[in-house]
């Protein structure tokens, strides 16, 4: 037996592992959790990026469908017919006009010529939907007055509130010059709160595709009915000149305006077909020249 101990203790032999002591396993366990803690803001922000990289391509999709569209109709440009407010032809909206161009040929028939879609029809397709907002991801939003569909951007109506626009003759301060598409939240007030309320109310809505039906005057139309347009749309008359800036917290009281989701910037597609960021702090009087197409203004940096 002697012998055999010595065997061992000559070539280093123990007879039983030894375990992990208490302090050694909380050690591990703590540089486990500080890496945690140090990799999941990474791939948060990772995520943010990935988001922001999809928002822009759609843009981009949308300006470039703007172009199809122009070179199918002989230069002609999506126009916002306004009566009361409402379009009388979806189907040559700034943003449903390009449903053929973006392979949606059928949701577009589904806009007939001259219905208003007082029930609104839902745009599920991923192009009009930013992963950066979450105030979207659903189809349509019921309220008491019916459903109404929802998107993420909006069309710019100095561009779009022409009388009958054409590409080549819109663009007085350059096609680079002009912004045509924005992000712009779905749903204004409920961008203040997450996740959104599962009934929400009227005063919710900011960026839909229905409108109220039977409205006769600009006036009446109700807070919540904000077509998905910015740059003084009818219902925001106000929101004109240096008032129009972009917000990147949007309130119930400014459902017309452009509204970024992305963290220091909005992204804005021009009619050129380029999407670029513009920056939070931009001049209010440079956001105002990038929305009119023929004012002949001095762009500062955005």
């Amino acid at each position: 037996m002697r012998g055999t101990s010595m065997v061992r203790k000559a070539f280093g032999c123990r007879s039983r592992a030894r375990a992990f002591t208490l302090i050694e396993l909380l050690v591990v366990i703590s540089i486990i959790a500080v890496l945690v803690g140090l990799l999941l803001p990474a791939v948060q922000k990772v995520r943010d990026a990935a988001a922001g990289i999809s928002c822009a391509n759609n843009l981009r999709n949308l300006a470039l469908a703007l172009n199809k569209y122009a070179f199918d109709k002989n230069n002609a440009l999506p126009e916002f017919n306004a009566v009361a407010g409402a379009p009388t032809n979806f189907q040559r909206q700034p943003l449903i006009g390009l449903l053929p161009n973006v392979e949606q040929d059928q949701a577009w028939r589904n806009f007939a010529v001259g219905a208003t879609p007082a029930n609104g029809i839902p745009l599920t397709f991923q192009i009009f939907d930013c992963p950066s907002d979450r105030t979207n991801g659903r189809a349509t939003l019921v309220v008491s007055s019916g459903t109404y569909g929802l998107t993420s951007y909006a069309a710019n109506f100095q561009v779009f509130g022409q009388p009958k626009p054409k590409m080549t003759s819109a663009f007085e301060d350059g096609a680079s010059n002009t912004f045509v598409y924005v992000d712009k939240y779905a749903q204004c007030k409920i961008g203040l709160t997450n996740p959104p309320p599962t009934t929400p109310s009227t005063t919710d809505m900011g960026n839909v595709w229905g409108w109220m039906p039977g409205v006769t005057s600009p006036d009446a139309i109700p807070a919540f009915a904000h077509p998905p347009l910015t740059g003084a749309t009818q219902q925001d008359v106000n929101q004109t000149g240096v008032g129009s800036k972009f917000m990147d917290k949007p309130v119930t009281a400014g459902c017309g305006f452009a509204s970024s989701p992305h963290s220091g910037h909005l992204n804005a597609a021009f009619a050129d077909g380029s999407v670029r960021k513009v920056s939070t702090d931009v001049d209010p009087a440079t956001w105002w020249a990038l929305c009119t197409p023929a004012g002949r203004d001095t762009i500062g940096d955005y």
